[in-house]
């Protein structure tokens, strides 16, 4: 079911980002930035977060596609995540 169109361009067409001017080292960022929000913070997740399924709107903001595939993160699991992370961050 579509339920909105969204005017963007493929992650993949890298030819067309550029013609856009957009920033792809930003958009890297964005994509990160916007998983470990999910994950961490939100408690849900996109589980199909592909090439396929990401565009760029003309500003350069990161559009998810096709939501047929999320997943709920439990409050417990979260707190897990987040301190394996900061282990990590801090090389313990």
């Amino acid at each position: 079911i579509t339920m909105e169109w969204m005017d963007g361009i493929k992650l993949t067409d890298q030819e067309g980002i550029r013609r856009l001017g957009l920033d792809t080292q930003k958009l890297v960022e964005t994509g990160v930035f916007c998983g470990i929000k999910q994950l961490l913070e939100d408690g849900f997740f996109h589980a199909d977060a592909h090439p396929g399924n990401l565009m760029a709107s003309p500003g350069g903001a990161l559009i998810y596609l096709d939501f047929g595939n999320v997943a709920e993160v439990h409050k417990s699991d979260r707190d897990g995540l987040l301190k394996a992370f900061v282990a990590y961050v801090n090389n313990d």
